[in-house]
């Protein structure tokens, strides 16, 4: 409404006291209207003027065409003093004032434009009589064209002009055209990038008490953006912006205070200030908070659940995801793989490679849904297209067994490929089978032991296993039975069953290794054993050694 926007833009100053008006009152000649108005507001008292006397004063003075007056007799119309409110008979006498060029008359007729109040709504009138004002230098209406032209009202959206506009309030300490003019040069919008005079800018308002600029500092102090990383720095602002109820600010500091980032580490301040932020409804806050309570003692683990399907049920993937993990693989009491489904269904949707690689999971698996090959090799494509390594092996198994896509080992080779560069045992594993059994390509015994070598050096069972056959055999390297022995008793050591009765073997007949009857008997002891957790179905530890 006007009258609002007439007391943010002028204040009661201006009609206890005439300060701040336009050089036209300022330099009136003594025995004019506006100097007998400074008169009158100067004898009153200032809490509590006789209104019913300067409107005597004013009325007649306006009614001589003085834009002071009428710019006075506006405002009492506009707030109801010593007059009935109204505000069409306010516009009437801002109007008169302002085609006179009395600035602030102009600054008000333009925000009655701007609200509809005396007058119907008419953004262009708005920006027309600001950019009046402006032009004399008036601060208010450059702050206003600033916004006018960043959100497009009344003009089409310019976010350089709105930093032009911006420039003067922001030099006459107008906090949030400060902050706004360290956004233009932090993001590149509408000014040149440069983190260093957004740092400036944010600081000057930040300093005035503006929460946002605040958090925005102490994020640039985090990040070393502009200046160089100072924790200490960072945790001063990101403090005052939390205070003030921030809930980035609020997030921030509980991640700080978790990791001991500027701190000492502190989980109970960390627990503290995510809980705020969490509370205000910040989905990435409810998440670390679920995260945070879940690896809490068992009796917490209801809120942390609690809070997970908060962030899950704003969309934060991450926490759907999580929230996706721990009903799939959780304690008995609380799985659900119907539920896991849904919420790894949702995440994936959003696109988070961990989501697809899982729902892809229950697909193959049938947990939670119909048992589907083609969905799971579907999910795991697009997984391993953002590069998730173990959704690229997945793959590379489809196409190489022909499961729930066309056999292709061509294709199954790039996907092996493109895990195998990541470092994947598994898909070097894979490679080194394809190799030495001419799928794709032409077998190539040395290039499958390469491979071999680069999984069994992860400690991947199977390839240590295929590296010492390689070994025993002479294929892709010479033939060696010390070094076939090492790779068998490295594989054995990882239970591999197989190569638990090779170590067996050897040290039986003294292949390779010294004869030795009672080392082979316990090796032949240990893969019985553990033939035996296969067929029984039994974990390891149960049955074995």
């Amino acid at each position: 409404m006007i009258k609002r926007v007439v007391i943010i833009l002028f204040g009661f100053a201006a009609l206890s006291a005439g300060v701040g008006l336009s050089p036209v009152a300022a330099e009136a000649e003594e025995g004019a209207p506006e100097a007998l108005l400074g008169e009158a507001y100067a004898s009153g008292e200032p809490a509590s003027p006789d209104f019913s006397a300067i409107l005597a004063l004013h009325r007649p003075a306006a009614e001589k065409g003085s834009a002071f007056a009428q710019f006075c007799l506006g405002h009492l119309y506009s707030l109801g003093i010593g007059v009935p409110e109204d505000s069409v008979e306010a516009f009437k006498w801002f109007r008169l004032a302002a085609e006179q060029g009395f600035a602030e008359a102009q600054l008000a007729l333009g925000a009655a434009y701007y609200v509809g109040e005396g007058t119907e709504q008419n953004y262009s009138e708005a920006v027309k009589w600001h950019i009046l004002a402006a032009d004399q230098g008036n601060v208010k209406a450059s702050n206003m064209l600033g916004y006018m032209h960043y959100f497009g009202e009344g003009v089409e959206p310019d976010v350089f002009e709105a930093v032009r506009r911006f420039r003067l309030p922001a030099e006459h300490g107008d906090s949030a055209a400060r902050f706004f003019l360290g956004q233009a040069h932090f993001t590149g919008l509408g000014a040149e990038q440069d983190y260093a005079e957004a740092l400036r800018w944010f600081l000057l308002a930040a300093e005035r008490g503006d929460f946002d600029a605040q958090l925005q500092l102490g994020k640039m102090y985090y990040f070393g953006q502009g200046t160089e990383q100072n924790y200490p720095e960072a945790l001063k602002w990101l403090l005052l912006a939390a205070e003030r109820g921030v809930a980035e600010a609020q997030k921030m500091l509980g991640n700080m205070y978790q990791i001991g980032e500027g701190v000492v580490r502190n989980e109970a301040e960390s627990l503290k200030w995510t809980h705020m932020a969490a509370s205000q409804g910040d989905a990435e806050a409810q998440h670390n908070l679920g995260l945070a309570l879940m690896s809490h003692l068992p009796q917490d683990r209801g809120q942390a659940l609690d809070w997970l399907r908060r962030a899950a049920y704003q969309g934060h993937a991450d926490a759907q995801a999580t929230l996706g993990d721990f009903l799939s693989v959780g304690p008995a009491g609380r799985r659900s793989y119907a539920e896991a489904f849904k919420w790894y269904s949702l995440a994936a949707e959003q696109g988070r490679p961990s989501a697809q690689r899982s729902l892809a999971a229950m697909y193959r698996n049938g947990k939670g849904v119909v048992r589907d090959f083609a969905e799971a090799a579907r999910w795991n494509r697009l997984a391993a297209e953002q590069g998730d390594v173990y959704s690229q092996v997945e793959l590379g198994k489809a196409y190489s067994a022909g499961i729930g896509v066309e056999r292709d080992y061509a294709e199954a080779i790039k996907w092996f490929e493109l895990a195998a560069e990541q470092g994947s045992s598994a898909a070097q594993l894979a490679l080194g089978r394809m190799s030495a059994e001419g799928k794709g390509k032409v077998r190539d015994f040395s290039e499958a032991a390469k491979w071999y070598r680069l999984a069994a050096a992860q400690s991947e069972p199977d390839a240590q296993f295929e590296l010492a056959e390689a070994y025993a055999k002479g294929l892709g390297v010479e033939r060696n039975e010390a070094e076939a022995f090492k790779w068998y008793r490295e594989a054995g050591a990882r239970w591999n069953v197989m190569a638990e009765f090779k170590v067996c073997q050897m040290l039986h007949e003294g292949e390779g290794v010294e004869q030795d009857d009672a080392e082979a008997g316990k090796w032949c002891g240990y893969a019985v054993k553990n033939a035996l957790s296969y067929l029984l179905d039994l974990p390891r530890h149960v049955i074995y050694r």
